[in-house]
């Protein structure tokens, strides 16, 4: 009963996200597709932070530094690309209108 955080934070690690990282942009664009379910963005960047501590452990790089980066980069990217580039668009049209 003691060990329930820690036993409730290994059954609920996101790790396995890392394996399926093509799908991000589609994952982000079903999000903001909805307007009812914006508040899952916070909830997926809260998952996408998981499969950071598997990549400190990384011994075939030169540096665990140098996956970490790559991984911090194909998300912010897919981000990018999917979530703050159509909102700012959308606030740009509104802003004309």
């Amino acid at each position: 009963m003691t060990n329930w955080e820690k036993i409730v934070k290994k059954s609920t690690r996101c790790r396995f996200i890392y394996w399926i990282r093509s799908l991000f942009p589609f994952i982000f664009d079903m999000i903001m597709a909805d307007n009812k379910r914006p508040n899952q963005i916070n909830y997926f960047l809260m998952a996408l932070n998981d499969p950071i501590d598997m990549l400190w452990n990384v011994k075939h790089l030169e540096s665990p530094n140098v996956a970490v980066d790559n991984y911090k980069k194909e998300v912010y990217t897919a981000f990018t690309e999917r979530v703050i580039k159509p909102i700012c668009r959308k606030v740009e049209e509104e802003i004309r209108v």
